[in-house]
């Protein structure tokens, strides 16, 4: 997060399962939405076009679950 406070390379945003992480990523200025128990698929297809999102990779491992042009 470090690298990309200077140098950014992407526009990231964090889906959290809740309102934890939020402080810590925002302070970065990463936009961070609380899914509240809701299927992170289904909540990522809804704001893919608003927030120009082309992918939601897992944070642990960086595993594919959706990109743009997959139901």
């Amino acid at each position: 997060m470090t690298e990309h406070n200077f140098r950014p390379f992407l526009r990231p945003v964090f889906l959290c399962e809740t309102m934890v992480p939020i402080p810590l990523l925002a302070r970065y200025g990463f936009c961070c939405l609380p899914l509240a128990g809701g299927d992170p698929v289904a909540v990522v297809q809804s704001i893919a076009p608003r927030f120009g999102i082309a992918q939601l990779r897992a944070l642990s491992d960086g595993r594919l679950i959706w990109s743009r042009g997959t139901p």
